[in-house]
């Protein structure tokens, strides 16, 4: 699989998913992901999904100081299998309340990505859980994070 791309080019991957993309834990309550290939598939949420489940469980506290924070450059994504979207929503189902600080997701600035989101973002309003900030330049996700990310951390060992 081809190196990640910007803003993450210089970042050496702490996860990969074979022919999905990269995964981070930048710092403490930190995950970035970013989507190499164009169909979010079943493979790369259930390697999201684990992930967010050993931050969970290895940042002991992390939902008491206020949650874990997902940045998230999807802008590869045209389409998604259905059965990745259900995976997502149940994984977040069995999770506790105030689990997320905050998402940002880069995607396309296209109205399907804006209606998808939209979408998301009353799903996750169900689950209790704050929306998404959507945003078109992946670098973003980095300089709006405080303190802003230049590299992640060393991956703990539970991690990769």
């Amino acid at each position: 699989m081809e190196r990640p791309a910007d803003p993450f080019s210089r970042w050496a991957p702490h996860r990969e998913v074979p022919g999905a993309g990269y995964l981070w834990r930048a710092r403490r309550g930190v995950l970035v992901s970013q989507s190499m290939a164009q169909r979010c598939s079943v493979p790369w949420i259930k390697a999201v999904v684990d992930a967010v489940d050993r931050m969970l469980e290895h940042e002991i506290d992390i939902v008491g100081e206020g949650g874990l924070t997902f940045l998230h450059d999807w802008r590869s994504f045209t389409t998604y299998e259905a059965q990745a979207r259900v995976e997502l929503f149940a994984a977040m189902r069995g999770r506790p309340r105030g689990y997320v600080r905050r998402t940002m997701v880069a995607v396309p600035p296209t109205p399907l990505w804006r209606m998808a989101m939209a979408g998301a973002g009353l799903a996750y309003a169900f689950l209790g859980v704050r929306a998404p900030e959507l945003v078109s330049d992946a670098h973003l996700l980095l300089t709006r994070e405080t303190p802003a990310l230049t590299m992640p951390e060393p991956a703990p060992a539970w991690f990769t």
